[in-house]
């Protein structure tokens, strides 16, 4: 029996402000791509099953286009007769009950398993192959309204262990010797003391592919969402169910790439920092490919001098980067201890600081993380706009 797992899709997802010639959002064209470059390996390998361990869409009310290309590329799989199952994840899932869930849409297609209504769900299947009878029962808990409400989907699925091979789907954050964790306050965690129970743990939400122990794996977001995951390989999974064991392979997936770069200034001068900054963006092959360089412990009068919106020209349109950003980190901010203008530091630093100490009472039910990173894109947007 062979399965595949994938998860954090996030489709619908869109960023930069960089169009296609249709006027799509080339990000958001990104992301589907990576979604069908797993869909294609599947109708290719023929597994039994698929799995999605949550955050199939980037919000929880996609655009039309974004739903049609999931269900045209789900509907795939159906007529294949390749069951799919999918979990909401704490991005697709409605806050409130009565907003409703999108894969409510998916729940009439032949051999689609929508999971979505936050409480433990299982679903029993068995597949024929090689004259052998396999049984499988799939455990999946969804996003929850709370940690208590997860916990308990965890104690039900444990109790409700069924013949053959048992596998569990989730989307949440993992603490044990190890914490593999994204912050956001909507968050569920699960103790990897429940690991042993299952044959094969399916987990979602953390989105750098990951062993988290030798039958629990993370196969990561199947595209680049932040500059956190720079350089770390995109893939899914592949597990095969053997009667010596079960196999687990790691499959790559071919996403834009993001690559992340960083100069420590402190003992160069604004020439030598400008001469290393195009050093990178002649060597380096950054064509079509999401750049970042960070400018580490430079000192603030040395960075109003540099003319980076002519470095950001000459890395996009002669050297064809889809998207150059230059981030700085001043050195003042380490070393100046009183009150005084140097204390307050950049803009970035103060939206961050004001916004961890929000009370999420006040939030009306937005996603602090998402607040916080919207801030965050529209401070870069400005500043840019101003270098320009």
């Amino acid at each position: 029996m062979k399965i595949i797992h994938l998860a954090d899709t996030h489709l619908g997802h869109s960023d930069y402000s960089k169009y296609d010639e249709n006027g799509r959002n080339q990000r958001e064209v990104d992301f589907e791509e990576a979604f069908k470059q797993a869909i294609d390996y599947a109708l290719e390998s023929r597994p039994e099953m698929i799995l999605h361990s949550g955050d199939l869409f980037d919000k929880v009310r996609p655009s039309n286009r974004t739903i049609a290309f999931a269900i045209g590329q789900i509907v795939k799989l159906s007529k294949a007769e390749i069951p799919f199952l999918v979990i909401s994840g704490n991005h697709d899932n409605p806050k409130l009950k009565e907003t409703g869930s999108v894969l409510k849409l998916f729940e009439h297609i032949p051999n689609v398993y929508p999971i979505y209504k936050g409480r433990y769900e299982w679903r029993d299947l068995e597949f024929h192959g090689n004259g052998d009878e396999e049984k499988l029962r799939v455990h999946t808990i969804p996003q929850c309204i709370s940690q208590d409400a997860f916990s308990e989907g965890l104690e039900s699925a444990i109790k409700n262990r069924g013949e053959g091979y048992n596998i569990l789907v989730v989307h949440a954050g993992v603490k044990g010797i190890e914490v593999f964790s994204t912050g956001e306050h909507d968050e569920l965690i699960m103790p990897t003391g429940y690991f042993k129970e299952f044959d094969y743990v399916a987990l979602g939400h953390y989105h750098d592919y990951t062993e988290v122990e030798e039958n629990a794996y993370y196969p990561g977001s199947s595209e680049y969402l932040s500059f956190n995951e720079a350089d770390k390989e995109k893939a899914i999974i592949e597990i095969e169910f053997k009667k010596d064991g079960i196999k687990y392979n790691k499959i790559p997936l071919s996403p834009r790439s993001m690559i992340d770069f960083s100069i420590r200034c402190d003992n160069l001068t604004r020439e030598e920092i400008v001469g290393k900054m195009e050093e990178i963006i002649s060597s380096v092959d950054i064509n079509e490919k999401i750049i970042r360089i960070k400018l580490l412990d430079i000192y603030r009068h040395i960075y109003n001098e540099i003319d980076r919106k002519s470095i950001k020209e000459e890395a996009e349109k002669e050297f064809g980067a889809f998207y150059f950003k230059i981030e700085h980190k001043f050195k003042e901010e380490e070393e100046t201890g009183g009150v005084g203008a140097m204390k307050i530091g950049s803009l970035t630093k103060e939206w961050e600081e004001f916004i961890s100490k929000v009370s999420t009472e006040k939030m009306k039910g937005m996603e602090k993380k998402r607040l916080k990173d919207l801030g965050l894109r529209y401070i870069e947007d400005v500043m840019e706009g101003e270098e320009e």
